[in-house]
């Protein structure tokens, strides 16, 4: 059972997994094997204060708390796990952020996940925070150090607009994704419902998450920051 995060693909060369040493063909996934791919995660969870943008605060814990279960059931009771979930992948030859292939891997391509008008990750495993987004998730950082390289970035969307126009960023406001607080937090439920059905969420974390969300302070179109639930958790894996 492998989990990957958005930034595995461009700083630990994950696509070579579902590829090989040769071309941009998939291989068939054994039908001992799953994949997930985390939409929008970084590898890491920590501070990087050298790096230029904010760092990643995607909480990948939940998948992996689930993942675990589903993978102790399937060992000791021959319950099969939910199906693989893959992000789909492109090659971009001219991106600075890829680390490239070995030079003994000479036919090697390595392929990074495609991303939607938001520059979040298409497909994989989609957390409320992606499906719901209040930013973009998952970003190379920079600058191209070991620790920036692993943290990956996160970008908020502009809170109305005007915001979004007089910062000329083409990403829809959070005006213009979610009605008010209440729309949001649904969304969130939501998704939230059917990943615990899928058994790539925990009833636990599903309510962690939708409480989260109910504390968004974004939504006062005013002042803001992300999730305090969020930084508060991150601060606490912190240490």
């Amino acid at each position: 059972m492998i989990v990957n995060t958005t930034t595995d693909y461009f700083t630990l060369r994950a696509s070579l997994a579902r590829t090989g040493s040769e071309g941009t063909q998939e291989r068939p996934i054994p039908a001992n094997v799953r994949i997930y791919d985390v939409a929008g995660a970084s590898h890491a969870l920590v501070q990087a204060a050298e790096c230029n943008l904010p760092v990643g605060v995607l909480d990948w814990h939940p998948v992996m708390r689930a993942t675990l279960l589903d993978l102790d059931h399937w060992v000791a009771s021959n319950t099969e796990p939910p199906p693989s979930h893959l992000m789909p992948l492109e090659e971009r030859p001219n991106d600075p952020m890829i680390l490239p292939a070995p030079i003994y891997l000479a036919k090697a391509k390595i392929q990074v996940p495609v991303r939607d008008q938001d520059g979040n990750a298409v497909g994989g495993v989609r957390l409320p925070d992606i499906s719901a987004p209040l930013d973009t998730y998952g970003g190379q950082n920079s600058p191209s150090t070991f620790l920036c390289s692993l943290v990956a970035s996160y970008v908020p969307f502009a809170k109305t607009r005007e915001e979004r126009d007089a910062a000329k960023d083409s990403r829809p406001s959070l005006a213009d994704r979610y009605k008010d607080r209440n729309d949001y937090v649904n969304h969130i439920r939501i998704t939230a419902r059917e990943l615990t059905s899928a058994g790539l969420l925990l009833h636990q974390d599903a309510a962690i998450i939708v409480n989260a969300a109910a504390e968004v302070r974004s939504f006062k179109w005013g002042g803001g920051g992300a999730r305090p639930a969020v930084e508060a958790n991150l601060r606490r894996l912190m240490g």
